[in-house]
């Protein structure tokens, strides 16, 4: 499911019509209309969009760990597990949910560019990081792909109740710095792109849809060091207490593409099934 944005405007309302490219074996590309208010709302509920880019996986956590995308399904790691509860979305949607018990694999193929999101839920502050919490390594995993060493790697997790995003050798890590321990769900996106220009690699974090914090690292290499991301928890069991829902991987550092960006996963109900999609919307 991919598509284009034919037509857009710069208002606090925005209506945004998109031409999917890529829809569904025997459909043919067409148009979809939707409407996204300051606060990245979309209306109506039942149509969403793809801006620009790759997306290779997708696990809804729907009382399975099934990619929705290319049948990279994510695999249990820890014990125990996967505990299913009450999605971001009403209706019959599933989160997982994690006690520093049990995390699950996802494969790391997108070494270069790429952006990572997931929604999480917390309804209180993370155990204390290890070794003094300065670095993005340090926290508990939202997508911990820490490998011993100073080596080519990345991880997204949370220190004690913000985000934190970075890669490794040399490491370089950004803080976000909004309150994620309040019992609401919130979306945590970040993003790497390389700057051939500049030969640096841009890193931005988001949260709900605003930048929360960014930086430049000097590492423009593949990120192989860590075959995985672990959602929720990892090899150091530097696990989340908290609830995860959503989790995407694209291709691309959609803020190159994109306006800033929130994303939100919604299916569409067609006469083949549910279809469903990323959702970068402008703000």
């Amino acid at each position: 499911t991919f598509a284009t944005v034919i037509e857009n405007s710069v208002a606090a309302n925005i209506t945004i019509a998109v031409r999917t490219t890529r829809f569904c074996a025997g459909v043919a590309s067409r148009t979809l209309t939707t409407t996204i208010d300051g606060g990245c709302a979309i209306r109506p509920a039942n149509t969403s969009l793809i801006c620009l880019g790759d997306l290779v996986l997708h696990l809804p956590f729907d009382g399975t760990l099934e990619d929705e995308v290319s049948d990279r399904d994510g695999t249990l790691s820890g014990i125990g597990g996967p505990t299913y509860v009450e999605g971001v979305r009403s209706g019959d949607d599933q989160a997982l949910a994690f006690d520093n018990d049990y995390g699950v694999d996802v494969q790391n193929i997108a070494p270069d560019d790429f952006t990572i999101s997931c929604w999480v839920r917390m309804n209180g502050p993370q155990a204390a990081p290890c070794c003094g919490g300065a670095a993005f390594w340090m926290g508990q995993a939202l997508f911990q792909g820490e490998t011993t060493g100073e080596v080519d790697d990345s991880a997204l997790t949370v220190l004690t109740d913000i985000a934190s995003f970075g890669i490794g050798d040399p490491d370089t890590t950004i803080k976000g710095s909004t309150k994620l321990d309040d019992g609401e769900w919130h979306i945590v996106t970040a993003t790497r792109f390389i700057n051939t220009d500049t030969n640096l690699s841009e890193l931005n974090l988001y949260v709900d849809g605003g930048l929360d914090a960014s930086n430049v690292a000097l590492n423009t290499g593949s990120l192989t060091a860590n075959a995985v991301w672990g959602i929720g928890r990892q090899a150091q069991s530097r696990g989340l207490v908290g609830e995860i829902d959503d989790v995407v991987l694209a291709t691309i550092s959609v803020h190159r593409y994109c306006m800033p960006l929130s994303l939100i996963h919604i299916s569409e109900p067609t006469r083949l099934g549910m279809i469903s999609y990323a959702v970068f919307c402008l703000k």
